[in-house]
């Protein structure tokens, strides 16, 4: 590997990795480079809103803590690691020192790919989780730009050829495959969902990366003065349509089936009921409409996919025109997953007396209604042009 000590953020040179000097060192780092602050804070909400998700009681345990500040966000945060260090407890997530059913959430950031038996863990994890629990994991994506930057430019392997899941533990922190999350959630998903029937894939989300690939991240240099961080963030923001080809770390969600993410699953349909009626009719669901909403999901068993997941995560997540995205891919897939939301949303507000009006209009076509039809075009219009765009732009195809 090419000399990178030109790069090296002098102030953990001389510190053995795993210390509590070095943990302590590296957390420090991170609050003095407001770029990449801004990518772990990013990264802590996306797995505060899983934990948020889970219905039940029960404690939040983050794994491979670390030089982790998670418990400034989240006080009640358990935090652990394989060695002593600036955390509550020493922990090993092949084998966690916690009862049956007694945990609503594992976070794991840049952890997983370390876990030399993944089995292990999952079956840890089906054990202490209770039922809707979740797994929420930040870590190494499967892109172009990933494979390259961490299989030649990073010290730890990236092997997404190796067949096995396993990997030799060692007696440092390199020991790893940072293509593991690929592998196990992508690759070989159907073995993982025959050996694991109690934990469910939930899909992944890209996560922004030209900034923290600025930033220098923990061990490099930042690239980045300290006054242009939220600059960066519209660099990422614009940067979006390729996420599939350049982005580096992805956000990914795994959750323990029972009655608990029957339960959440509720709660999304009912946010989803609720945005989809605020961009077509201009006002908030009421209740009625959106717990029909959810029951015609179950009565007509739609099933939804990781990729319907993802998108409507996307669509509401960044207050994208659901109209818009709706046309765009109509015009690609009329029986694609957004289009039969859609018009189960609609059925639902026509049987409502006071939206009838709404789809029903025996006036004569005088001239307002053909000023409407006029409209209903010029909208047609923007639909398809600024639908496309979202599409392309945030991968929705």
């Amino acid at each position: 590997m090419r000399n990178m000590s030109l790069f090296v953020n002098p102030h953990i040179v001389g510190k053995k990795i795993g210390t509590p000097e070095w943990f302590i060192s590296q957390r420090e780092m991170i609050f003095s480079k407001p770029a990449v602050r801004r990518c772990y804070d990013l990264w802590y909400s996306k797995l505060i809103k899983d934990v948020h998700s889970v219905v039940r009681e029960g404690h939040v345990v983050e794994l491979g803590s670390g030089s982790s500040f998670i418990k400034e966000l989240m006080p009640e945060v358990i935090t652990s690691d394989v060695v002593t260090g600036p955390v509550d407890l020493v922990a090993d997530g092949r084998h966690l020192p916690f009862a049956d059913g007694s945990v609503k959430a594992l976070l794991l950031t840049h952890v997983f790919h370390h876990i030399p038996d993944v089995r292990s863990f999952f079956r840890e994890a089906e054990r202490v989780l209770v039922p809707g629990g979740v797994i929420s994991m930040i870590d190494c994506a499967h892109t172009p730009l990933s494979r390259a930057f961490f299989g030649k430019m990073h010290p730890e392997p990236y092997d997404y050829k190796e067949r096995n899941w396993n990997f030799q533990p060692g007696d440092n922190m390199m020991a790893s495959n940072q293509a593991l999350t690929w592998m196990v959630f992508h690759r070989d998903i159907e073995r993982f969902r025959k050996e694991f029937p109690n934990l469910s894939y939930e899909g992944f989300e890209y996560l922004p990366w030209f900034g923290y690939l600025l930033s220098g991240g923990v061990n490099l240099r930042s690239l980045v003065p300290s006054f242009a961080a939220e600059a960066v963030e519209t660099l990422d923001e614009m940067l979006k349509s390729i996420d599939s080809w350049a982005a580096i770390h992805w956000h990914i969600t795994v959750r323990r089936d029972g009655e608990g993410r029957e339960s959440a699953r509720r709660c999304e349909l009912n946010a989803e009921a609720d945005y989809l009626h605020r961009c077509f009719f201009g006002e908030p669901a009421d209740e009625i409409l959106m717990d029909r909403y959810a029951g015609a999901h179950d009565r007509y068993g739609i099933k939804e996919g990781q990729q319907c997941l993802r998108l409507m995560k996307i669509v509401i997540t960044h207050c994208l025109d659901a109209e818009a995205v709706e046309y765009a891919l109509r015009l690609k897939n009329r029986n694609n997953i957004l289009t039969r939301k859609v018009e189960i949303l609609h059925f639902l507000a026509e049987c409502q007396p006071r939206r009838s009006k709404d789809f029903f209009n025996d006036k004569d076509m005088g001239p307002k209604v053909w000023l409407d039809i006029i409209r209903a075009l010029v909208d047609t219009l923007r639909y398809f042009i600024v639908g496309r765009r979202l599409v392309r732009r945030y991968g929705l195809a």
